[in-house]
């Protein structure tokens, strides 16, 4: 569960990432998680002090910040159970 101030800078940290396309609703416990790693590599002490960071170091951290958000693999049929039932959705439509 996250704390009130993680919830402060989850929300500043949407209002960043939103205006490049990336959609965190839904994300928040696991994206604070996700961030953790990249909080202790930086020697910050928590996802708050990550957030107002990034805020002030956008133009160089912004790629870091990516990099932790999205997953980033180029095997396209990762997940195949999806395109399977997307495939089949198609094949009774037509």
């Amino acid at each position: 569960m996250t704390t009130i101030n993680e919830k402060i800078a989850f929300e500043q940290l949407r209002k960043i990432l939103e205006p490049l396309g990336i959609d965190l609703s839904k994300k928040e416990e696991i994206m604070v998680s996700r961030f953790g790693k990249r909080v202790r590599k930086l020697g910050l002490s928590s996802f708050e002090e990550y957030v107002t960071y990034l805020s002030k170091n956008e133009k160089d951290e912004i790629k870091n910040a990516i990099n932790v958000v999205t997953t980033n693999t180029t095997w396209f049929f990762r997940e195949s159970e999806h395109y399977n039932n997307f495939r089949n959705s198609l094949k009774i439509r037509h």
